[in-house]
């Protein structure tokens, strides 16, 4: 052993025995790699070797050290890997899989890692490369290349040998857990290498034909080996080999690449005598109008802009072209909110609409930006989109003091390009290049924000969560960093040491009180991840055995259950949504059952008591008092608040309750710690407002109660701010409700007055349902009503396409037409649409390659429609239609050929986003068990192999540094000798 891999050896060795912090470990590797620069290989080696005879799955700071010296350059992802297959139980030398030491050929003990450590470290790499960090040069990728190859074949042989054993031994040949996750987390790497745009620009391009035709090889038959058991992990590796033709020349030779390309689809559908046809597809192109489409649907109701989904559909879309990526994801953007503005969508979409551009796309644009090879740069890009922008919309700073448009966007392109150069994608001495003209702003004074920098600050500074939540709807490009922030102090707020439900309150409240920073929330981040700790915290919520006031304890609940409300009613998100998936709990009673109300008789006795307790606190007493309140859970109170509203009318009818009674109990709901019981209430009054029309008694007392909680005549002013946050989520449902009434003449004025307030809060709603006058207006489309509206938009984005150089402005478009569509015609015939002007197309060689990708962006749009559950989806739709296919060959050939092309395309394009995010998920979820392991247990337990120590290990942590000092402390790094730690 030479002396620098000696000294890398010792340095490791002491590290794990100190348990050294990985900020001081960083400090340290990097003095060293200079004093004693050693291979990387031998670097990784002896990191990764084995350490541990029992007791340990994976060591969290042998992990944390690979994954800092991967980021600060002393080893290179094959350097790791190969150092894992080294020592790795599925390695050809091993043995006896079910122990961790074996002996080899001369007697030598043999140790091997655990398949967790290979595990957590390959998901970690798989972040690396979804993330575009990495690769970073074209060698590292050929190697990556390699030594991926080397892992698949290792580990289908290891699989292959266990089931002959198991055999033998007259077992089942079932694959053992450990060998399933190896196999998965292997899996999901060489997914994220395959689409990387990097890898794959090298692999259709300089990469060794040797390599190339080895993974290629080797690939072919890891993805049937995959698809037994992970199938959604085989699906993509298929979509990746048949879109890049990724085949071995060998087999593409023997067998042609017909039926290399035929046997089953994604949709499971025998292609093979569809291949024999010969369609062949026309040039790849990709339309101005289908990017559009995509953000239209993914921007119609709730956001749905998963960072992964949408770089996923970006590489599937344009086959790894970055640069053609950045500028349509730009133009498509502009795009978008030209559109919303000549529309007239209302502002709180035009907002979000902006906020997507000037703080979401930056973001995009700067993973995008990290597979650019030069000389091609962000800025040339950006340069390149700026030149599409419709220049009617987006003018010049100078020449919209003369104009009077209201259709016109002011400092968006100026905002647009700041929030870039906060990203780093454009120099800030260039923006006035790219505007044309002098610019009227400056980068924000606070800089470019960081998620860690605002938690810390968040942790120090209590106060300023609510500034930030004020900061949200800001087009600064700031958003994301917050928006991350917030999602994370919500989590820390809810759960472990941190939790604080005081200060959770005052951050829901104030988010709840800001319908559009919900919008910007979800630019970032899915509804399940700001929610979910939320659910699990109020489904969970404890009186603590030492209660002393119950009246802070409600408060609390209801300020951070209001927050809740407010994200389901106006995404109108269901428990599925939020992650609930237990029947039983509160949330879920809630939502699905908590707007009725129950005659007494079918409650159980615990109901009837808190009942009793709740009737006789609000109508009989002067105030609610603790023992109220102590004696009812309040999950239990928003669970009974409609049966106590029933019951109040049912006993006003019966005139056994005073009006001055009900009036005291109506005072009492409209403090803070009762007031978000109002949304419950007020949705269960509307369904009684329906069912009653015809009573004059029923809606006499419904009205007398509406007005009294909807006008009050005195309101403290933070119940009056809360007040007024929910009556913006009851407000549409409400005003639907009372427009009935109005034919009551009795009633007439009182209901106009309520509908009068109500619409100044009714546009809370974000769904991507159509509104009447839309409605409308499809249905009654000359010449086929809905489906030839549709037709007519479609010919217009073909047309659009076709002229985009001349013509920048887009064609109007919302894709709730689209969704109406499926709704009211079915999924079969809005594809016999798409198809029939597919066919059009095609017969008269207008734009046939256009049309294809605009029925494409139609088929992969984000499915905005979550309510749809039973029915049959467009995907489905078109898989049907080929099964049928055959049947129609003879009579109408040209149509089977464009149902060919469409599915091959689809396939192509779709990708599986929901594989995506799931490994996003559990490889954040890896991140966070691993920082999470007790590494004081873990020490006391284990026993070193091969240490470069000659004492023991407790005598080392207990003796030689029983004091407490650490073996590092007082190191001078000046110091050339130093870091000698011989």
């Amino acid at each position: 052993m030479d002396a620098d891999v000696k000294q890398w050896s010792a340095f490791f060795d002491r590290c794990l025995i100190e348990r050294l912090e990985v900020e001081k470990f960083t400090i340290y590797a990097n003095h060293l790699i200079q004093r004693y620069p050693a291979e990387r290989q031998d670097i990784a080696r002896l990191l990764l070797k084995p350490r541990w005879k029992k007791g340990i799955n994976a060591d969290p700071k042998v992990i944390q050290y690979a994954i800092k010296l991967l980021e600060i350059g002393v080893v290179d992802v094959p350097d790791i890997l190969r150092a894992l297959l080294k020592t790795s139980r599925c390695s050809p030398a091993r043995t006896d899989v079910n122990n961790l030491q074996n002996e080899d050929a001369h007697g030598v003990t043999k140790s091997y890692n655990s398949p967790e450590l290979e595990e957590i470290i390959f998901l970690r790499l798989s972040k690396a490369f979804t993330t575009n960090r990495r690769p970073k040069s074209k060698v590292e990728t050929w190697e990556v290349i390699d030594v991926i190859s080397r892992w698949m074949s290792v580990v289908m042989t290891t699989s292959a040998t266990d089931e002959m054993m198991q055999s033998m031994d007259g077992q089942s040949a079932n694959p053992r857990p450990e060998a399933l996750a190896i196999r998965e987390s292997l899996g999901m790497l060489l997914v994220t290498v395959a689409e990387n745009p990097k890898v794959i620009a090298v692999l259709n391009g300089s990469c060794p034909k040797k390599i190339r035709q080895s993974f290629a090889r080797t690939l072919s038959l890891y993805i049937p080996f995959i698809s037994q058991t992970h199938h959604q992990i085989g699906d993509r590796l298929d979509n990746f080999q048949r879109n890049y033709q990724v085949f071995d020349e060998g087999q593409i030779k023997t067998n042609g690449m017909h039926d290399i390309l035929g046997g089953i689809n994604a949709n499971g559908f025998d292609q093979n005598w569809l291949n024999s046809l010969n369609i062949i597809d026309g040039p790849y192109v990709t339309s101005r109008a289908g990017l559009y489409i995509f953000l239209n649907a993914a921007l119609v109701g709730q956001p749905l802009m998963d960072d992964q989904m949408v770089l996923n559909y970006l590489n599937a879309r344009y086959r790894g072209d970055v640069p053609a990526s950045i500028v349509d994801l730009i133009t498509a953007s502009f795009d978008i909110l030209t559109n919303a503005t000549q529309r007239n969508e209302s502002g709180a979409t035009r907002s979000l609409l902006r906020s997507f551009l000037i703080n979401k796309v930056p973001k995009i644009l700067t993973v995008l930006a990290g597979s650019l090879f030069p000389p091609l740069t962000a800025e040339l890009c950006i340069s390149q989109a700026m030149k599409s922008v419709d220049p009617d919309a987006f003018p010049s700073l100078s020449s919209m003091f003369d104009l009077t448009d209201s259709n016109i966007i002011p400092d968006t392109r100026q905002d647009f390009l700041f929030a870039c150069c906060l990203h780093g994608l454009v120099a800030e001495s260039s923006i006035e290049q790219l505007l044309g003209e002098e610019p009227m702003q400056t980068l924000p004074s606070v800089g470019r924000y960081t998620e860690k920098e605002l938690l810390n600050r968040c942790l120090v500074e209590p106060g300023k969560l609510e500034s930030l939540v004020g900061e949200l709807e800001d087009t600064t490009g700031n958003s994301g960093a917050i928006a991350n922030t917030v999602t994370q102090v919500i989590q820390q707020l809810c759960t472990g040491d941190l939790k604080d439900t005081m200060s959770l309150k005052s951050l829901c409240f104030a988010l709840a009180r800001k319908p559009s920073a919900l919008d910007v929330m979800l630019l970032f981040n899915s509804a399940e991840t700001i929610l979910y700790p939320i659910c699990r915290l109020l489904d969970e919520w404890r009186y603590e055995e030492d209660q002393g006031e119950y009246q802070p304890v409600y408060e609390e609940f209801g300020g951070i259950l209001l927050l809740l409300l407010a994200f389901v009613h106006r995404y109108d998100l269901t428990p599925a949504d939020l992650g609930v998936d237990n029947p039983d709990s509160f949330i879920t009673r809630l939502l699905n059952r908590g707007y009725a109300s129950y005659q007494v008789d079918a409650l159980s006795d615990e109901q009837k008591k808190h009942l009793g307790v709740w009737i006789h606190g609000l109508f009989e007493v002067e105030e609610i008092t603790d023992e109220v309140m102590s004696a009812c859970p309040p999950q239990q109170f928003y669970l009974l608040v409609p049966t106590i509203f029933h019951q109040s009318i049912i006993a006003c009818k019966a005139k056994v309750m005073e009006p001055d009674s009900l009036k005291g109990a109506l005072d009492y709901l409209l403090e803070t710690f009762l007031l978000p019981s109002l949304v419950t209430a007020m949705i269960w009054m509307t369904r009684f407002i329906w069912e009653a029309q015809d009573v004059q008694d029923d809606m006499n007392t419904a009205m007398q109660i509406i007005k009294m909680l909807i006008t009050p005549r005195s309101i403290s002013g933070e119940a009056q701010t809360m007040h007024s946050a929910i009556i913006s989520i009851i407000a549409k449902p409400l005003e639907r409700a009372l427009r009935p009434m109005q034919r009551h003449k009795s009633l007439s004025s009182d209901v106009a007055a309520l509908i009068a307030v109500l619409q100044t809060h009714a546009t809370f709603s974000r769904t991507p349902a159509s509104s009447l006058s839309e409605a409308e207006s499809w249905t009654a489309t000359h010449g086929g009503g809905l489906a030839m509206s549709l037709r007519n938009t479609f010919q217009s984005f073909v047309l659009w396409s076709s002229t985009a150089n001349i013509s920048m402005t887009p064609t109007p478009y919302t894709h709730r037409q689209f969704l109406l569509a499926l709704q009211i015609l079915g999924a079969k015939p809005v594809l016999h649409t798409l198809v029939s002007e597919l066919k059009e197309q095609y017969q008269s060689g207008a734009a046939p390659d256009l049309a294809l990708d605009i029925a494409i962006s139609f088929v992969c749009a984000p499915n905005a429609g979550h309510h749809s559950q039973g029915r049959m989806t467009i995907r489905q739709a078109l898989s049907l239609e080929l099964e049928e296919a055959p049947n129609s060959l003879t009579q109408d050939p040209l149509r089977v050929e464009v149902l060919v092309r469409l599915s091959r395309r689809v396939d192509a394009q779709s990708g599986n986003g929901q594989l995506a995010m799931a490994n996003s998920a559990l490889i954040d979820q890896v991140n966070m068990d691993v920082a999470a392991v007790e590494v004081g247990n873990m020490v006391s337990n284990v026993d070193l192999v091969g240490v470069g120590v000659d004492a023991n290990i407790n005598d080392v942590i207990g003796g030689a540094v029983g004091n407490g000092d650490s073996i590092f402390d007082g190191l001078d790094l000046d110091d050339p000798g130093a870091m000698d730690l011989s």
